[in-house]
């Protein structure tokens, strides 16, 4: 696993466009010495936290986890909440869904970034609704990328709505949020090409 992330880790910064000084997003440069995530979350639509089915693991520690690995062997650290008193709380919002510039405008007004050389920062917003797309709203649709912005939308009825257990749908949550800052990062259709190896 180390030759792998140390190869994706020289492709991302080829393959991902924006640079790493502090921006939404962006690529893992020779500058980088952290790989940050910030939530924030809608009433009703808070993300899984705490302890995960009889394993008692932390919900969070497969996103660590699996992170932490694709920087081993660097200087990168990886840093996410792990409870909801480490997210931002957005309160009740207007409406079902949300197009990219909504989702957009809410992690500019909820998750603002304070530019940092070497710090790359991710938002997601998890949305007490569905994704709307072309005026249609896509209720197949757990979360989206929203291109090189770094920002990073997740729709809880549409998670809550995989399963009737509560450790698949925790499963199901920390996969997705996974999946889309792979797509953030490069390394899911956006340049790097796609392999499958086992989640940690």
């Amino acid at each position: 696993m180390r030759t792998i992330a140390r190869g994706v880790l020289g492709l991302l910064g080829a393959c991902a466009g924006a640079g790493s000084s502090g921006d939404g997003g962006g690529s893992v440069a020779a500058d980088t010495r952290e790989i940050q995530l910030q939530v924030a979350y809608e009433a009703d639509a808070a993300p899984y936290v705490g302890a995960a089915g009889l394993s008692g693991r932390d919900t969070w520690s497969m996103y660590g986890n699996n992170l932490a690995a694709l920087v081993e062997g660097t200087a990168v650290t990886v840093t996410h909440p792990h409870a909801l008193d480490q997210m931002t709380a957005m309160g009740s919002l207007e409406g079902e869904t949300y197009t990219s510039d909504r989702i957009l405008a809410l992690a500019d007004t909820h998750l603002p970034i304070v530019p940092e050389d070497g710090v790359i920062v991710y938002r997601a917003i998890w949305l007490d609704g569905t994704w709307e797309e072309d005026g249609a709203s896509q209720p197949g649709v757990l979360g989206v990328s929203l291109g090189r912005t770094g920002v990073i939308g997740m729709f809880k009825p549409v998670i809550e709505g995989t399963s009737v257990l509560d450790p698949v749908r925790r499963f199901g949550e920390q996969a997705t949020i996974l999946h889309e800052v792979g797509h953030a990062l490069g390394l899911v259709n956006n340049g790097v090409e796609m392999v499958q190896v086992p989640l940690r």
